[in-house]
């Protein structure tokens, strides 16, 4: 039998550096040399390439994926083409294409590796940084701006999930389970009950259940359940009107039905009553008995044929007591905040400080008023058109609107949706209450200025001032949350607003590298939001003691860390949403006599004539009942320049 190798093969030593035996000179020498497990090569000496027999390793080398690439740096797969040289193909990729909003000026694209600029974007986002090596206290690394302390440092504030939020966003508090607005997965086919929308009455169960059992904002869950189903524009505005009737008087209606069962209802069976109740109580033009056999139906579609009688029964006696006037409130000498809490569904805690800031009577007035128009207040975008073409847009249009007592806003009646049309998307208009638009104007923000919103969610402020500046200087824009600083992001790119950074800080905490540089500063501190309930009629019965205490330290800590950031000469300005002292004017005095550097600015200027007379030292608070608007605090200070 022939042996298996002639002669020696070079260069025929082990890895151990021991020299190969020839197989011819083994005792066996006449087998095969593919016999018994003991007689093959031991491991190490040949190895197996893909089922093949051993192969001597010099006779043919053995070259892997790893080997057959090209060096790192030389060549780079691009979307699973072949490789390609970048010297000889320079990279483009989708991050190249990008709009007027995000470009900084003279870097239109990245340039060929080995020709890089001092400044390259990494991202739609990111703000030019210098060589590597030195870094600013600032950086971008993500795409909010986000400051960032040195490594093992960490701030006292910061968020890490979404219910660590230290304090609510301005205008009252964030549902419970601590995201933004209403339920994502609210809807026809996401429903938990299993209930599906299908008339006007059901769109406003829903969005009350939204409200009530997840923290949901009110405009946002009945926008939500409306744009669940297909309703006719009727059905719209009955399903609005018994919704908001039903959230607006939540307290009254849970107090009258309390009186007419001798135990509680689950809370499904509840909130189902509530619908209907809000009918017999509060809306005329609807039959009490249509109401409550609505309210037996849906019932039933939950499942709930038990509990039928149950509801039938309850309604017809309250539309009795309701005829015969047994459905009395408490007292309101002996018992006055009892008796606006119940009447008006303020929660107590919130009656309390009405009536201890106003008294009975005026605190009455101030929880009892309704706009006299249900108008939305629009302002439009001069960077995109001007005074002369929106109104002709709004004539055209087809809208009723007249000129507000602010300068440049107008109201729009009976608008319906004005976020769904062409105009709005195209940036042409912002909707942006009256008093929210005073405070804004209250910075007089002017080409080429430095701007910081402290607590700049969801923007409109921001937005205005940004336009004011005509696109010269820069407006920072802060908010604690994530998803507050995109809503940000997404009304100045809406706009067309190039001028503005935002970024998620905590207001408390004041960066080294803004000390004494702004020429202007916005406090619009998170607040009780009782200056806006008539837009969110929740925000009244969900204030309770523990959030109404705690909400004047966070203000002055924001109010104390941002005033830092002020040059001399330079203007601070502090808004709320609300109309108690404590949050105001007590909060403006308090901080004057820690800081002797601020005085007040008594120029009201900025006011329109209709409000002026009711400024006092350089602060104004709007009452909804005597200026009818949005109520809201206004406060102007300076920094003295010695």
């Amino acid at each position: 039998m022939k042996e298996q190798y002639r002669g020696e093969k070079p260069n025929s030593e082990k890895k151990t550096g021991k020299p190969y035996e020839k197989r011819g000179n083994k005792s066996n020498e006449g087998k095969s040399s593919y016999g018994k497990r003991e007689e093959r090569a031991p491991r190490g000496e040949f190895e197996r390439r893909e089922g093949k027999p051993y192969e001597h390793r010099e006779s043919k080398p053995r070259f892997d994926k790893r080997e057959e690439r090209a060096p790192r740096g030389e060549f780079e797969r691009r979307e699973g083409k072949p490789y390609e040289h970048r010297e000889s193909k320079p990279r483009f990729d989708k991050h190249d294409r990008y709009d007027s909003f995000n470009r900084y000026d003279g870097f239109d694209h990245r340039e060929p590796r080995g020709e890089r600029s001092e400044f390259e974007r990494r991202d739609r986002d990111s703000k030019p940084y210098p060589p590597r090596g030195e870094r600013p206290e600032f950086d971008r690394r993500d795409r909010d701006l986000k400051p960032y302390p040195p490594r093992g440092e960490r701030p006292e504030f910061e968020r890490h999930d979404r219910d660590s939020k230290p304090y609510p966003p301005r205008g009252g508090f964030e549902r419970r389970d601590g995201r933004f607005g209403v339920n994502r997965n609210h809807g026809v086919n996401a429903n938990p009950d299993g209930f599906k929308i299908v008339t006007a009455r059901d769109a406003a169960l829903s969005a009350l259940r939204d409200v009530v059992r997840n923290g949901a904002y009110s405009s946002q869950a009945l926008d939500r359940s409306l744009n669940a189903v297909e309703l006719s524009p009727e059905d719209r505005r009955l399903a609005a009107s018994i919704f908001f009737f039903a959230v607006e008087n939540r307290l009254y209606i849970e107090w009258a039905l309390s009186h007419l069962m001798q135990t509680k209802a689950e809370p499904l069976v509840e909130d189902v009553m509530h619908v209907p109740a809000a009918q017999i109580l509060f809306m005329d033009r609807i039959p009490d008995h249509a109401a409550t056999d609505e309210a037996v139906k849906q019932v039933r579609a939950f499942g709930r044929e038990g509990l039928t009688g149950l509801v039938n029964g309850v309604l017809r006696s309250l539309t009795r007591a309701r005829d015969a006037g047994e459905l009395t409130l408490p007292d309101r000498e002996t018992e006055p905040e009892k008796y606006l809490s119940v009447r008006y569904s303020f929660s107590e805690a919130a009656a309390k400080r009405l009536i201890a800031s106003y008294g009975i009577d005026e605190a009455e007035a101030i929880a009892s008023y309704t706009p006299a128009e249900r108008a939305q207040t629009v302002r439009p975008n001069l960077m995109k058109t001007d005074i002369a073409d929106f109104e002709r847009r709004l004539d055209e249009a087809g809208y009723m609107w007249h000129k507000s007592a602010v300068p440049g806003a107008y109201r729009i009646l009976a608008a319906g949706d004005l976020s769904a049309t062409d105009d709005y998307r195209r940036g042409m208009f912002a909707i942006q209450g009256e008093s929210s638009q005073l405070a804004a104007l209250a910075m007089e923000a002017k080409p080429g200025m430095q701007i910081l919103d402290a607590c700049a969610a969801p923007g409109g402020k921001t937005c205005l001032m940004a336009e004011a500046m005509r696109g010269v200087g820069r407006v920072f824009a802060w908010d604690l949350h994530e998803h507050r600083v995109e809503l940000i992001r997404a009304a100045a790119r809406r706009l067309g607003l190039e001028n503005v950074r935002p970024m998620t800080h905590d207001a408390r905490r004041a960066p080294e590298s803004m000390m004494l540089s702004m020429d202007a500063v916005l406090v619009d501190a998170p607040c009780s939001g009782l200056g806006v309930i008539a837009d969110k009629p929740d925000v009244k019965y969900r204030l309770n003691d523990e959030e109404l205490d705690g909400l004047p330290d966070i203000q002055k800590s924001i109010l104390d860390a941002c005033a830092k950031c002020v040059r001399p000469g330079g203007r601070l300005v502090y808004s709320t949403c609300t109309i108690l002292p404590e949050e105001n004017q007590n909060q403006v005095r308090a901080f004057l006599e820690r800081h002797p550097e601020f005085e007040m600015d008594e120029n009201v200027n900025y006011l329109p004539e209709v409000l002026r007379p009711h400024a006092e030292s350089g602060m104004i608070s709007i009452l909804p009942n005597r200026d009818g608007m949005e109520g809201f605090f206004i406060a102007r200070m300076r920094r003295r320049e010695d």
